[in-house]
């Protein structure tokens, strides 16, 4: 089996960008959660105080 460039280069970097894009769906998603007003947090299956827990996470937490 032949190494090549993709192997070492392109797939890592495919993993790569594939992690960057979850953190930032993460981080977009935490600062939508801190703007939702609190009487639709029922609607998400949140209390105030499970969104305040889920906002404050940093953004390369799952």
């Amino acid at each position: 089996m032949q190494i090549t460039l993709a192997h070492y280069v392109i797939r890592p970097l495919k993993g790569i960008k594939a992690q960057v894009a979850v953190w930032r769906r993460n981080a977009r998603t935490r600062r939508a959660l801190v703007r939702l007003p609190k009487h639709l947090l029922p609607d998400v299956g949140l209390t105030p105080a499970a969104a305040k827990h889920e906002a404050a996470k940093g953004f390369w937490r799952a």
